[in-house]
């Protein structure tokens, strides 16, 4: 009885845990749709507080690659519109994350983004993999 007791506790146990790992994804999901929606209707601000609450008032582990790769369209999208360095620093920052998180798919979400973003990710990965080359490599002086 004692064993069918500890079972059934770690059961409801595992059940509760993997829903609030779906109610993370979920939540994250509508977060973004909300800042993709406030760009499509040309309310940047909107779109800004919405990306940075996603990335400062949660554990990013929590973002899938998808996520990531979305969040890094939008803040290019922020750029764009408001032309501040800092929302390709962060793009940048959601773009190597979705690679860290699982870089096929990310690989894959880079790969199929509308047409209106293929330029943002072309830059992302540009700037991205200039940063990743060493300086140390680089000699100017010859």
């Amino acid at each position: 009885m004692r064993h069918l007791y500890l079972t059934l506790s770690l059961a409801a146990m595992l059940t509760a845990l993997s829903g609030c790992g779906g109610d993370a994804i979920e939540k994250n999901d509508a977060d973004i749709r909300e800042a993709e929606m406030a760009i499509s209707q040309g309310d940047m601000r909107v779109a800004e507080s919405v990306a940075n609450h996603v990335l400062g008032s949660r554990d990013t582990s929590a973002l899938t690659p998808s996520q990531f790769g979305r969040l890094s369209m939008v803040l290019m999208q922020i750029a764009d519109s408001v032309d501040q360095g800092d929302h390709v620093a962060l793009a940048a920052r959601c773009y190597r994350k979705a690679y860290d998180a699982n870089a096929d798919s990310a690989r894959s979400f880079y790969a199929n983004v509308a047409p209106e973003h293929v330029s943002h990710a072309v830059m992302l990965a540009t700037l991205v993999g200039s940063q990743d080359i060493p300086v140390d490599s680089l000699r100017l002086d010859e």
